[in-house]
């Protein structure tokens, strides 16, 4: 048995800017492919841009809760079993290693896991990864909420999803394969698909439920998260007693048409303020260019892929995205007009849509979202209309210039992958709920629901694209809370929570 050393994560923690510590370690009957090396790299590389210059959707949305409860240990669940103590449930488990780490939340343990995948599970002994996931524990009789991240876990951030704190639950995240060090090497980008991605959820998942956890799962993500578990619920619907998807869009094209007019009618008078920003941005493009310049110089940041350039123009295209999707119209007085300095005009755009989210780093870590637009997500298409005789590089924004080049990287579309996933939604579909902003521009790629299905679709009046439960009316609020009652057993309660680290900001965070 080969067990973590603690030096590890310390140094992981050290990194991270975080003064906690281990507690714990523990290790798995079944030794990992990987080493230690790989474990420090895979938290300390997890960088997590926004990119709301390239019209990526969102990431994982997780606040932080208080209250206390003791670990049930020895006594029976829900389902009359025996529960065993959380470190022997987890050593229990082949093919899993796992660290505890110092709780910040009342009540919970916290526990950092590596789990050994299959890089194709149609060929289990082949090639493995690990899979980067955390855990917070606090009842092995509770309900589990599994996040399925679409983009990073953050190991020193420890929060809980909005239906883990309404239900008191377990929570476990998962990072998705191909992002930060959860990714086979060599990588096989072929790979990346949402089949196989249900299936690392589906492994962990079945894992755990054996080993502890035997009380209702409910799975829940936000934007690409929350696609995320859409996709898990149609490949393996029994897995989990409910779906909670946060602002999930279903695209049906590789530049799908229906986002661009739903973005321009949320404020015509912001629109077009916005507009005027936007060409003022090209207008005075030297000038901005220099300033892109002595950033990069001050920060260390690299434009050798998409350089400076045209990270400049696909900014300006998609400030008025970037503007609704984190923003609202409280910020619509801010717009600089016309008239404005170059210095105002740069500013702003570092509040909405920096460039810097298309330096080297960045665009890198986000690589593999690119990778699913290109061959099975599909994506906005973009509007060029408002700069098209300001643009150097018309027809440049589109998902598969930002893949990168390399053997095996030749991202073709396929519309049969979500095409499939709107015809389950119609006809099998069952247990889910849908939360989507009125003013988030990924809505208008909002799923179709069949409330006769039992699956729902509740709007956030005026909300972005960090709507929740919380934002909903009184009545809606209650009807969610009678779903997730009626699916799970448990009566959701609202407590008492310190402010929530917004999704912008989580999405910047750098170890």
């Amino acid at each position: 048995m080969r067990r973590i050393s603690a030096l590890v994560l310390l140094a992981v923690l050290s990194a991270c800017g975080d003064s906690g510590g281990t507690s714990t370690t523990g290790g798995s009957s079944e030794s990992s492919t990987g080493g230690d090396e790989s474990t420090v790299a895979a938290v300390t590389t997890s960088e997590a841009p926004t990119s709301t210059g390239t019209t990526i959707a969102g990431g994982t949305s997780s606040g932080e809760t208080t209250g206390s409860s003791s670990e049930t240990t020895g006594d029976e669940s829900s389902t009359g079993e025996p529960v065993v103590a959380i470190e022997e449930a987890l050593d229990s488990i082949d093919g899993l290693e796992w660290e505890e780490v110092d709780p910040q939340l009342d009540g919970y343990r916290y526990f950092l896991l590596y789990f050994q995948q299959p890089a194709d599970h149609s060929d289990p002994e082949g090639l493995k990864f690990t899979q980067h996931m955390t855990l917070l524990h606090r009842d092995a009789s509770a309900p589990t909420v599994i996040g399925t991240d679409g983009y990073f876990i953050y190991p020193w951030y420890q929060g809980l999803s909005e239906p883990a704190r309404l239900l008191h639950a377990n929570q476990l995240t998962v990072e998705h394969r191909f992002f930060a060090d959860s990714r086979p090497e060599p990588a096989d980008w072929t790979l990346l698909t949402i089949e196989q991605a249900a299936a690392d959820h589906h492994r962990i998942t079945e894992a755990l439920q054996t080993a502890i956890y035997k009380a209702p799962w409910v799975a829940t993500g936000v934007s690409k998260g929350g696609m995320t578990s859409t996709y898990f619920r149609r490949f393996y619907p029994d897995d989990v007693a409910a779906t909670v998807a946060y602002v999930a869009p279903l695209s049906l094209a590789a530049e799908d048409p229906r986002y661009w007019p739903y973005l321009e009618m949320i404020d015509d008078p912001c629109n077009a303020a916005l507009t005027d920003f936007r060409r003022e941005l090209l207008l005075r493009r030297e000038a901005m260019l220099e300033r892109i310049a002595d950033e990069a110089d001050q920060e260390g940041l690299t434009y050798d892929f998409i350089d400076m350039e045209r990270a400049l123009e696909v900014t300006a295209l998609n400030v008025t995205w970037g503007f609704w999707q984190y923003g609202g119209a409280f910020q619509c007085p801010g717009v600089p007009s016309v008239a404005a300095t170059d210095g105002e005009l740069w500013d702003f755009l570092q509040g909405v849509a920096p460039v810097r989210d298309m330096s080297d780093a960045r665009m890198a870590a986000f690589e593999p979202y690119f990778w699913q637009a290109s061959t099975q997500l599909g994506a906005p298409g973009t509007d060029e209309t408002a700069l098209s005789d300001l643009l150097m590089y018309p027809g440049f924004d589109v998902s598969w210039s930002y893949v990168m080049p390399g053997p095996g990287k030749d991202p073709v579309y396929d519309p049969a992958a979500m095409q499939d996933i709107k015809t389950w939604m119609a006809d099998e579909a069952s247990a889910m709920l849908f939360v989507y902003g009125e003013r988030d521009p990924w809505t208008a790629g909002m799923y179709e629901v069949d409330p006769g299905h039992d699956v729902h679709r509740l709007m956030a009046a005026g909300a972005n694209h960090s709507a929740d439960i919380s934002q909903l009316s009184d009545e809606d609020r209650a009807f969610a809370y009678a779903r997730l009652e009626a699916w799970t057993g448990v009566t959701p309660v609202v407590r008492p929570l310190p402010p929530e680290l917004p999704l912008r900001d989580r999405l910047q965070m750098t170890p």
